[in-house]
């Protein structure tokens, strides 16, 4: 807010020597007019950190930082906030659910696990939706690992120009019955 404030009095203030001297008043006025606005901004937000702990019971508001590894792997969602830069810097409430959705938006990559520095999760670390109630702030980290595809059988060449004597329906039970024996000899 502050940011729009002074950009905003960076427009107006060439017009108003103009201003004042035809509708009465002074720049300096003016100036103390934009102080008494900043001044009202900055404390409204200290306001209203205090009256939603004192009316609602919350702790803190604690800086937290949510980012995902491996780089460009996923997202997170923090309770409605679908964040998708990061690392991303936030103040979040204590004594209050704070829900966090990891988001797979690689189908090369997996959701793994949680990594916090000073938390827990509910129901578990290994969930991709879990809750949190913050005590002070953290460092949270979502990270995703690479997808495993063991169960897939991807046949890449086609045969156009058969021999006259070719059995299509021999030939696949033979790519069948190999794969099934490669897939008992290395456990997949």
């Amino acid at each position: 807010m502050l940011n729009l404030l002074d950009s905003m009095a960076l427009i107006i203030q060439p017009e108003m020597t103009r201003h004042a001297s035809r509708w009465s008043g002074s720049v300096s006025q003016w100036q103390n007019n934009v102080q008494k606005i900043r001044n009202f901004i900055t404390a409204r937000n200290e306001m209203i950190e205090g009256g939603l702990s004192d009316c609602y019971g919350l702790t803190g508001p604690y800086n937290i930082t949510i980012d995902v590894e491996p780089e460009s792997t996923g997202q997170v969602k923090i309770n409605s906030l679908e964040l998708q830069s990061f690392p991303w810097d936030g103040r979040y409430f204590g004594n209050i659910d704070v829900k966090l959705s990891a988001l797979e938006i690689n189908p090369d990559y997996e959701f793994d696990h949680w990594s916090l520095n000073n938390h827990s999760v509910l129901p578990n670390d290994s969930a991709r939706n879990v809750t949190l109630n913050l005590t002070q702030g953290d460092y949270i980290t979502a990270v995703f690992k690479l997808r495993e595809f063991m169960d897939s059988l991807v046949i890449n060449e086609i045969n156009y120009n058969s021999a006259s004597n070719f059995n299509p329906k021999t030939g696949l039970n033979c790519i069948i019955r190999w794969s099934m024996m490669w897939m008992r000899q290395t456990g997949c």
